[in-house]
């Protein structure tokens, strides 16, 4: 293999031996981009510098002698190894290769020598800056004491964490690409996706003078221009303070030098460059297939790239997506569900699956129409439908008024622009008539009779027979594992029973409360009352996540009444073991415990991804809750609390009714405020029972497919029963006959990890546009307090209190009394709103899980806060303000 490698030789394959940014550059110098000319002393050359001074097991040790998350300990490791490779000697036939290609480049020139690491810039992770580069060097000597220290710098304190932080093996090479100097008077970076809105075909320029190493290392503030690179227009010129230029010494090094105040207030490139940029990075785009960052600079009026990579933080869009010239609308489903995290490919498959059953689709339901997969989260195209002039004019003010407005108005946004879908083709029009027919209609109907004629003390034993047959089915289909269709055919025909026994009956009582609720909120806008409509919502009797918040405060009682099992409790004492019967009233908490399992038990944080823990199988997040409750004083206080709550809303009744009895129609507007405040009560009551219905399927049907996966595993077919939840419900089926080898298998698992684990880091949007485009609508804040959190109001009244930022309920513990902030919370969440005084949640809406629960327990709320997990700390203190929308930090 060899040592030094012209550039030109270089190719897109060569990625081993040249590192991620070799081959990038040696790929754009072959297809005739503007590169400078240089070399790479390849991977076999660090190996062969490596093996010359014996480094290989001092590596070893040093590597290995790190703790997990410490970083003073990958400092030490990163200054040892670099200490030994500086105090190395470049072996004689490695020394004469790279002297041979830089005299051949041309001695007199000043070179860039530039790392390029096997694990940087690559499709997925870019491992930007975490190698060392050197600037403007001239002489043999120079070049090489800067090989030397770019083979170092592969053992940096930062490169060592990045590495570890993103599970990449340690075991990597490097190679030194030697390019020569641009004497660059205006340099920067370009993406050619809107790195903020992540919009593809917006192009982003930063500019600034001398050479680029100011703006990327952040010395300056550049100028910033946007192009729409399709219409080859410039969208924003905004210029930026450059208030110093880095530029190379003739001698050699660079120096900073200050900017003159009238070229700080000029702009670094004409239109007719930035135009020029924008096409040139166009054209590196389409030769890619995909995105790119990339770094470029002007020397006098010629253009040359210096690197181009691609862009690793966007969402990955299908292509047939990308190649649709109308502008579509896309609808986060886990945004809805409050879940932001991946889902599993089988959690995915096993949904729609459930979403074909519930709506009647007779299709493979592994290509559900308008369900669309991207970042490991699943999306619903709602572009055809909302092209429909009905659904569009009355489903948006219905989404603004009671359940999103800020999701209604980025729907809007969209909707608006002249390239979105404007005719629905006809599969859709025809899917559409077919839904009227066997949904739409009869849930209108449904819901006039719920409105006006069904006695509401009706409306919970319906939803509880209703599910009561949605179980009865699925344990049915279920039980027919042992005939000879087989685990996959039984769990087949219980998911295509989907929630169809459950939402045609819940759905058209909730949409009943929804109304009258609204009528309400309509009839005393404006008065004194308002407040009273809203005390309507809490102490619902009923409601089953309410009902499993107090059956975990009674959970809690136990351990409460009892001094020995409190104390080893708060000592940190396991509840799960068979020796908690030994400490007093640990039989009775373990009694209790069962009781409640199997009740709530198949309920679980991210519960609708069939691959995440329930309760049945994770004991952290119960220990955790009733660690967390300790700090309550009294025993049975939460059935106290929903009493007041209840009473509280009985008593709203009355004002309200006591505001309408006047007038000779008095007692007839009594009599219809009663009715719409019991049509309330008794419909929200139910808003969690068909996701109930919905979890209680996925459960039974996950036990099944590990028992599955315990039998392919004993066969030898696949690693481990945890495996079949990275597969799909037909890879399952293929695997199970057969037909997935288990090499192929075991390579798509190891590669659906990784993916599933990148997708982490993506952004989960409630809104995305087909172009990449994470929609936004601007706020006022101008009458806000300096420093606010901006959300939505979805709960009243303002606490203060100490904030406790939370991401997992399984491995945090909310003491009694603090404020939760957490991403999002589902009903697996629900026994956290036990303990908390207040809720802050970077998603959600109206209709949201936990801006129910907090309105239900009147807890103050505020949703939609962006980024509140990251700009609030725990252990902050925080005033949450539920009638205006804003957290404070105090």
């Amino acid at each position: 293999m060899p040592l030094v490698l012209p550039l030109s030789a270089v190719r897109s394959g060569d990625l081993p031996l040249v590192g991620g940014k070799g081959a990038n550059l040696g790929e754009l110098a072959a297809s005739g981009f503007p590169i400078p000319d240089g070399f790479c002393i390849t991977t076999e050359a660090f190996a062969a510098y490596v093996q010359a001074n014996e480094l290989d097991g001092m590596i070893a040790r040093a590597i290995s002698s790190m703790v997990p998350d410490d970083p003073s300990s990958a400092r030490g490791a990163g200054e040892a190894i670099r200490e030994a490779f500086v105090g190395g000697t470049i072996p004689p036939d490695l020394r004469r290769e790279i002297v041979s290609a830089w005299r051949h480049c041309g001695m007199d020139h000043a070179y860039a020598v530039r790392s390029s690491a096997t694990a940087e810039d690559l499709p997925d992770a870019s491992f930007a800056g975490q190698q060392d580069t050197y600037l403007n060097i001239r002489g043999e000597s120079s070049l090489l004491e800067h090989t030397v220290a770019c083979f170092a710098s592969l053992y940096t304190e930062r490169a060592i964490v990045y590495r570890a932080k993103n599970r990449m093996t340690q075991n990597v090479r490097l190679c030194v690409v030697v390019q020569r100097m641009v004497q660059a008077d205006r340099a920067g970076i370009l993406f050619t996706a809107d790195p903020v809105s992540q919009r593809r075909g917006t192009t982003s320029i930063d500019a600034g003078y001398g050479l680029g190493e100011a703006l990327v290392s952040g010395l300056i503030t550049p100028d910033v221009y946007r192009v729409d690179a399709r219409g080859g227009t410039i969208l924003e010129r905004r210029i930026g303070e450059k208030a110093l230029a880095i530029q190379a010494l003739p001698e050699g090094g660079t120096v900073e030098r200050p900017v003159t105040p009238d070229m700080q207030r000029a702009q670094v490139l004409t239109d007719a460059e930035i135009l020029e940029l924008s096409a040139l990075a166009s054209l590196v785009e389409a030769h890619y297939g995909k995105p790119q960052d990339i770094e470029w600079a002007f020397e006098g009026s010629r253009l040359f790239l210096t690197q181009s990579r691609p862009i690793t933080t966007l969402l990955p869009l299908p292509e047939d997506l990308l190649r649709d010239s109308r502008l579509r609308l896309l609808l986060s489903f886990n945004y809805l569900q409050v879940m932001t995290d991946p889902l599993s490919p089988l959690g995915v498959s096993v949904l729609r699956h459930v979403a074909a059953g519930t709506v009647g689709y007779d299709g493979d339901p592994e290509s559900l129409p308008a369900t669309i997969v991207i970042g490991h989260r699943l999306w619903f195209d709602a572009s055809e439908p909302l092209s429909l002039p009905m659904l569009h004019h009355r489903a948006l003010p219905i989404l603004a008024k009671m359940i999103d407005p800020a999701l209604a108005a980025r729907i809007a946004e969209v909707t608006k622009r002249p390239t979105f879908v404007r005719t629905p083709s006809r599969a859709t029009r025809r899917i559409v008539r077919r839904l009227a027919r066997r949904i739409f209609l009869p849930t209108l109907m449904r819901v006039g009779w719920n409105l006006l004629v069904k006695p509401p003390t009706q409306f919970l034993p319906d939803a509880v027979r209703a599910q009561q047959t949605t179980r009865a089915a699925t344990d049915e289909a279920l039980a027919r594992v042992g005939e000879p269709r087989g685990i996959l055919a039984a769990v087949n025909i219980a998911l295509k029973q989907g929630l169809r026994h459950s939402v045609p009956v819940i759905g058209p009582l909730l949409l009943a409360a929804k109304i009258s609720q609204a009528q309400l909120e309509r009839q005393f806008r404006g008065t004194t009352h308002e407040r009273d409509v809203a005390a309507l919502e809490r102490g619902l009797a009923g409601n089953v996540t309410t009902a499993m918040d107090l059956a975990v405060g009674d959970l809690c009682d136990v351990a409460l009444s009892h001094p020995a099992l409190r104390t080893h409790v708060e000592h940190g004492g396991t509840l799960v073991t068979e020796a908690l019967r030994q400490i007093e009233g640990g039989a009775d908490f373990l009694q209790a415990r069962q009781v409640f399992l199997e009740s709530y038990g198949a309920r679980g944080a991210g519960e609708i991804d069939l691959a995440r823990p329930r309760l049945w199988e994770d004991d952290a997040t119960l220990t955790n809750i009733v660690r967390g409750a300790l700090a309550r004083k009294v025993p049975g206080d939460h059935r106290v609390r929903h009493a007041a709550l209840a009473q509280e809303a009985a008593l709203a009744v009355s004002r309200l009714e006591a505001a309408v009895n006047h007038g000779p129609f008095g007692a007839l507007k009594v009599r219809q405020l009663r009715r719409r405040a019991a049509v309330l009560r008794a419909g929200l009551a139910l808003r969690e029972h068909p996701k109930e219905s919905l979890v209680e399927i996925l459960w039974r049907v996950k036990k099944h497919l590990l028992a599955l996966g315990e039998t392919l595993s004993e066969r030898g077919a696949i690693a481990d029963r945890e495996d079949v939840t990275i597969l799909t419900l037909s890879e399952l089926d293929a695997v199970e006959r057969g037909a997935l080898a288990r090499p192929e298998l075991d390579t798509l698992i190891s590669a659906r990890r990784q993916s599933l684990e990148r997708a982490r880091s993506l952004p989960c949007p409630p809104v995305l546009t087909s172009e990449g485009e994470i929609v936004s609508v601007a706020r006022d804040l101008s009458s806000l307090p300096r420093g606010a959190l901006v959300g939505m109001a979805v709960s009243s009244g303002v606490v203060e209190g100490v904030a406790h930022v939370i991401h997992d309920p399984g491995r945090e513990v909310l003491a009694h009394g603090e404020i939760l902030v957490a991403r999002a919370t589902d009903p697996g969440w629900t026994p956290l709103f036990l303990n908390t005084a207040g809720l802050v949640m970077e998603v959600g809406g109206v209709m949201t899980h936990g801006s129910v629960i907090a309105r239900e327990y009147g807890l103050p709320a505020v949703v939609g806060v962006e980024g509140a997990t990251a700009r609030i700390r725990t252990g902050q203190r925080v005033r949450v303000d539920g009638d205006r929308g804003i957290v404070e930090i105090l």
